[in-house]
C-alpha cells in the first residue's frame, strides 16, 4: 500500500515527519502534475484521500466532484461542519472522519483500507453522478437566475 500526496506544499515538513515515523516507503510526496495526468492517476488508484480544513467549510472543491466521478471510495478528512463532509456523508461513497481527530483517523484507517480493497463501499451510478456535473450545476444556476430575475 502507498499513499501519494501530490503537491502538498509542505514537503519539507512532511519529509521530516515521514522519516521520523519510518513511513517513507508508504507515503510518497509527489510533485504537481497537469490536470489530465491527475485524473488518470485518480482513476488508477484503489481509493482517494481528501483533506479539507475548517476555513473551507462553505465550499465544496471541484476535486470532490472529480473524486465522485472517478468511482473510487473516498476517505474524506474534512471539518465535520463543512459542506464537503455533508456531501460525502450523504452520498455514502466512502468514509468521513474529522480532520482534527487523529485517534478517529487511526481507528478508521485499517477498516477503510480493507473495505476499499474488497469493494464494500457504495459507488454512484452514472445517473446519480449527473446531478454533480458541471452541466447540472449550470442548469441550476440558470434556473436560480430565472427565478430571481424572470425573463420578460
Amino acid at each position: 500500500m502507498q499513499v501519494v500526496l501530490r503537491a502538498s506544499g509542505a514537503e519539507t515538513l512532511y519529509t521530516s515527519l515521514l522519516r521520523c515515523h519510518g513511513l517513507e516507503d508508504v507515503v510518497i510526496l509527489a510533485p504537481l502534475i497537469d490536470h489530465c495526468e491527475a485524473l488518470e492517476e485518480q482513476l488508477a488508484a484503489d481509493a482517494l484521500l481528501l483533506f479539507q480544513g475548517r476555513e473551507f467549510n462553505p465550499q465544496i472543491p471541484a476535486k470532490v466532484y472529480e473524486y465522485l466521478r472517478g468511482g473510487k471510495p473516498i476517505l474524506a478528512l474534512p471539518d465535520q461542519a463543512g459542506e464537503t463532509a455533508k456531501l460525502i456523508g450523504a452520498v455514502g461513497v466512502g468514509q468521513v472522519v474529522p480532520i482534527d481527530d487523529s485517534e478517529a483517523i487511526a481507528r478508521c484507517l485499517p477498516d477503510f483500507i480493507v473495505n476499499a480493497g474488497c469493494g464494500r463501499f457504495k459507488l454512484l451510478e452514472d445517473r446519480q453522478l449527473e446531478q454533480y456535473s458541471r452541466r447540472a450545476g449550470a442548469l441550476q444556476l440558470r434556473d436560480l437566475i430565472d427565478h430571481l430575475a424572470p425573463r420578460k
